[in-house]
C-alpha cells in the first residue's frame, strides 16, 4: 500500500523549517510527495476590484520569497518551487490543499523550539531509536443541573477504560510502546505530558468525514497548536482495515 502526499504548513519560522525538513525527510523515506503550502493574509479580501489584483499577486510573491528564504537548504529546491502560496486563513489553505492533492498526513510545526528542531540538523536524524506511548485522555462527565448522571465519575471512568482496552489498546500491535491513560481537560493534560516527557513528536488523529475543517477549526488540535513545546503530525481518519498499515508505515518511516 502506498503512502499519499504530505502536506507541510510552513510560515517563515525555524520551527516551521524543522517541521518542512522532517516532513521531508520521512515522506522520501516513504516514497510519498510533500507540499508545502504558505498562506498570507488578504488585507484587500472586501476589495474586489480589478485595480487591486497586481497587488494582491505582489503580496503572494513577497511571501512566496520570504518563507523561501527561510526555509531554503532544509528542504529540497523542487519542494521550494512546488510551494503553494495563497491569500487568506492558513486554515483554509490547508483544506484545499489537502483537497488538492488528496493528502494523507498533514504536518505542523509546534510554536517554540523543541529537541526535534535540534535533532534534525544532525545527520543522524532518522537513525535515532524512538520512543512511543500512546496516551488517552478520560474527560469528566459534564455538569448539567437540569439532568442528573446516570454514572458516578467512578462507574463512567471503568467503563470507559474497559471500552478502550477492547477496543484502542487491543488493535495497537506495535511493539515497545507505553499505553498510559490520564484524566481531566484534554489539552491541559496533552500539553503536561507532552512537556513532562520532552517528546520530540506529537501526532494527533482526526475525526471522520470533513477533517480538515474540524481538526484545524476549533478542536483540541487547534488548541494545542498555540502552546506546544514540539512539532504536531495529524493524521486524517481512514478506514478500519487501514489503521494497522498506516500505523506500521509510519513507524518504520520515521525509525
Amino acid at each position: 500500500m502506498s503512502w499519499k502526499p504530505f502536506v507541510v504548513g510552513v510560515d517563515a519560522s525555524p520551527e516551521a523549517a524543522g517541521a518542512a525538513a522532517f516532513a521531508c525527510r520521512v515522506a522520501e523515506q516513504a516514497g510519498a510527495g510533500c507540499r508545502l503550502v504558505h498562506a498570507t493574509r488578504d488585507v484587500l479580501a472586501a476589495f474586489e476590484v480589478p485595480e487591486v489584483a497586481a497587488y494582491r499577486r505582489a503580496i503572494v510573491e513577497q511571501a512566496r520569497g520570504r518563507v523561501t528564504a527561510a526555509l531554503s537548504g532544509r528542504v529540497p529546491p523542487k519542494t521550494l518551487d512546488e510551494m503553494i502560496v495563497r491569500l487568506g486563513a492558513p486554515a483554509m489553505a490547508l483544506k484545499q490543499a489537502v483537497a488538492e492533492v488528496d493528502a494523507e498526513i498533514v504536518v505542523l510545526g509546534g510554536k517554540h523550539h523543541s529537541t526535534l528542531g535540534r535533532w534534525l540538523g544532525g545527520s543522524t536524524s532518522l537513525n535515532v531509536a524512538a520512543e512511543l506511548r500512546a496516551l488517552s485522555v478520560f474527560e469528566p462527565l459534564p455538569v448539567v443541573p437540569e439532568a442528573p448522571v446516570a454514572y458516578n465519575s467512578s462507574e463512567y471512568y471503568a467503563m470507559s477504560e474497559e471500552l478502550l482496552k477492547r477496543d484502542i489498546w487491543s488493535a495497537l500491535q506495535t511493539r515497545g510502546v507505553e499505553k498510559m491513560v490520564r484524566y481531566g481537560g484534554a489539552v491541559e493534560t496533552i500539553l503536561r505530558e507532552t512537556a513532562e516527557w520532552r517528546a520530540d513528536l506529537l501526532v494527533m488523529g482526526s475525526h471522520g468525514k470533513g477533517w480538515a475543517t474540524r481538526v484545524l477549526v476549533g478542536s483540541v488540535t487547534e488548541r494545542l497548536l498555540n502552546h506546544l513545546p514540539t512539532s504536531l503530525v495529524v493524521v486524517p481518519v481512514v478506514a478500519a482495515e487501514a489503521v494497522e498499515p498506516l500505523g506500521a508505515r509510519l513507524a518504520e518511516a520515521v525509525a
